[in-house]
């Protein structure tokens, strides 16, 4: 066994999980060689701040101690959090600035990045932004996931986002603010999360399509920041949003290339559109009409506004918090009640779960559950 090719072990130790890789990579001085690379070239950690990132601590001394594995690592993911009993106290973020520092040691050696994600919860604040990115510089960095860093991330961020034109994946969870970044920055961007405001800053000149919209509230998204945002977008998540009919409205006039909608439903305002008459008896057919429940009546209020998507193709309602759940008949009937509003739509998930697809030659609608 110890004279088969480096190559065919690496292939074995690479289908390997974790856990089995690293127990490989103590067997032997050779094996050790062969898996260590594979072993680091994806590190994701999920820490507790309380008492202190314990995981993120031994990672950093591991790469601080070994040099040359930086140059295998392409995937680094460090998401920390509070600890999970309710009752606890706010961590103190305290500890976990010596981590910080080290993160700032070890972060400019892993030059082969392709993806960097740091969650960094109320500890992010002990330590500038700029500290941690500045001297960084990753080559072929195409996916960059940034939250829980201190507020002067928005003025600390610009120069480096404009020395990584590789970037196609970008999401900036606590930016509130506009990113002053020149046109040519960014030029392959395509997916963007973040805030209303930042997005109106980044997409106009960048081919982004895929939009996922975090943290607003929905009557401070303003339809100067939608018209600026939305020519070139194909898939909006709102996931994280309660959305509004009249914020649907807006939206469907400013994403005319719309082909994906995830959304939230703000279930009072949508109740409101309901029962003032939003629905129009001669959208629904008689089925519907007759059986629908209360909280399919809602759903139905949303039928004006999807008349609005010229090329809407599927419309996902999972995020939405509807109490019960609905029957498969209430909810072919929706399917068909919202086709007749948006020919092009194909595909609805419902927020039971339920997912629903129209096909074939009659353009029958036909479910399954999630």
């Amino acid at each position: 066994m110890a004279l088969l090719p480096t190559e065919t072990w690496h292939a074995v130790f690479s289908a390997l999980p974790p856990a089995s890789l690293l127990a490989a990579s103590l067997v032997s001085r050779h094996w050790h060689a062969i898996a260590a690379p594979i072993l680091y070239a994806s590190l994701s950690i999920t820490d507790a701040l309380a008492p202190a990132p314990a995981r993120t601590d031994a990672l950093l001394a591991a790469l601080l101690a070994r040099p040359r594995l930086a140059a295998h690592t392409k995937h680094l993911h460090l998401r920390w959090h509070a600890p999970a009993a309710p009752k606890s106290p706010s961590p103190d973020p305290a500890p976990a600035e010596s981590t910080l520092h080290t993160l700032a040691r070890v972060l400019p050696t892993l030059t082969e990045l392709l993806s960097l994600d740091l969650l960094l919860g109320p500890a992010g604040a002990c330590v500038p932004p700029s500290a941690l990115l500045s001297p960084c510089r990753f080559p072929a960095l195409t996916s960059l996931s940034l939250a829980g860093l201190a507020p002067s991330l928005a003025t600390s961020l610009p120069p480096f986002l404009a020395a990584h034109p590789t970037l196609t994946h970008l999401r900036l969870s606590d930016t509130p603010s506009p990113l002053p970044l020149p046109p040519s920055a960014l030029p392959h961007l395509h997916a963007f999360a973040g805030s209303p405001a930042t997005a109106a800053s980044l997409l106009p000149s960048r081919p982004v399509a895929h939009l996922t919209l975090l943290g607003a509230h929905p009557e401070r998204i303003l339809p100067a920041d939608l018209a600026r945002m939305g020519t070139r977008v194909r898939v909006l998540d709102l996931a994280l949003i309660s959305v509004t009919p009249p914020l649907l409205r807006a939206v469907s006039a400013h994403f005319p290339s719309l082909e994906v909608l995830r959304v939230r439903l703000a279930l009072r305002h949508t109740l409101h559109f309901a029962l003032s008459g939003i629905v129009s008896p001669f959208l629904l057919s008689p089925h519907c009409a007759q059986t629908l429940i209360p909280d399919q009546a809602l759903l139905a209020a949303l039928t004006p506004v999807l008349s609005s998507f010229a090329l809407l193709t599927e419309l996902d309602l999972s995020p939405t918090d509807v109490p019960g759940r609905a029957q498969p008949a209430e909810e072919h009937s929706l399917c068909a009640t919202y086709a007749r509003a948006c020919p092009s739509l194909i595909r609805v998930v419902f927020p039971s779960g339920a997912e629903w697809w129209r096909g074939g030659v009659d353009g029958l609608w036909v479910g399954r559950c999630l």
